[in-house]
């Protein structure tokens, strides 16, 4: 077995890689294990090297540090390869995707991988590209999409840069017509927000899907039709927490507001380019084929935890 990690020097947390370089090589070393070390160095440098180590047809276990769009590249590169299985150590601003088995505390060992228990994860296919978490469209995509921008501004830090952003857009127009085809059926409407889950939460705490699985084959479907303004506020902490969603089905209060939906492909469509997000990464698209590729990929977690998190059950 080979164990390699593929670390972003640009996550949101700057210092891991100086720090735990010579960490790594120490511990590894003295357990006498083969392994690699790699810097990324541009966009999609962390696939290009998971899509080699893959292709080398050796065992080998990938340690992910960075955030979840750097997890998202990684997996990018080895959808469906039987050799390798991925982790990942929590260095990011979000780091949501582990959030489904624990807590970002649990994922703070870079050795955990060399022991850890092997999960089969469900790969979201977005036409061409792979998403592991959540794909969304709508208010919270164009508000990520913006806070580069802002964070170019002086005193923008981080929430910051995420107030101002929410701010600006909820000024804006809000809402973008799109027609959601699942199941047999097309659906028209005014969209506030839309996420696909394999994962359960997005956007740094945000239960969007709170009862998704990431091995059943499903993908968990809620849309937000568009609302005025001041209703919108009222229902944000009710998204947030994962209230919206009980037992398969949406809470009574919000059934005029909020659908859900169930499948394993669908088809979103808009007359004009719209801002999603895939794993935390923005993009432009108009045209979207999702589907589900089955235990597409073997996930790494803590020796122990191998369960869904089962701490969903307090937010209710």
């Amino acid at each position: 077995m080979k164990y390699c990690y593929i670390i972003n020097p640009l996550a949101g947390q700057k210092e891991i890689p100086a720090k735990q370089i010579p960490l790594i090589e120490s511990a590894l070393s003295a357990r006498e294990l083969n392994y690699e070390i790699f810097i990324t160095e541009r966009p999609k440098h962390a696939t290009e090297i998971a899509k080699r180590l893959a292709e080398e047809n050796e065992a080998v276990r990938i340690c992910s540090m960075g955030g979840d769009g750097t997890l998202n590249e990684v997996i990018s590169g080895v959808v469906g390869k039987e050799n390798v299985q991925v982790g990942c150590y929590p260095s990011g601003s979000g780091n949501d995707f582990i959030k489904y088995f624990g807590s970002r505390e649990q994922f703070l060992n870079f050795e955990y991988i060399i022991d850890a228990d092997t999960v089969p994860s469900d790969v979201i296919k977005v036409n061409e590209r792979f998403c592991l978490n959540i794909f969304s469209l709508g208010i919270d995509a164009n508000v990520a999409y913006d806070i580069p921008h802002y964070r170019r501004l002086p005193l923008m830090n981080g929430p910051m840069a995420y107030n101002l952003s929410l701010a600006v857009n909820f000024l804006k127009k809000i809402g973008s017509p799109i027609t959601l085809s699942l199941n047999g059926k097309d659906h028209y409407f005014n969209c506030l927000l839309l996420a696909v889950g394999n994962g359960r939460v997005y956007g740094g705490g945000y239960y969007a899907a709170p009862e998704a699985i990431i091995d059943d084959g499903i993908l968990d479907i809620i849309s937000v039709r568009t609302i005025p303004r001041l209703k919108i506020a009222s229902i944000i902490p009710v998204y947030k927490s994962g209230r919206h969603i009980l037992s398969g089905s949406v809470i009574d209060s919000l059934k005029d507001i909020i659908k859900f939906h169930r499948t394993d492909n669908l088809r979103i469509t808009s007359e004009k380019d719209i801002i999603v997000n895939i794993d935390g990464e923005s993009d432009r698209m108009r045209d979207m084929n999702i589907s589900v590729i089955h235990k597409g990929i073997r996930f790494l977690v803590p020796k122990g935890i191998k369960k869904c998190n089962t701490k969903m059950g307090n937010i209710r």
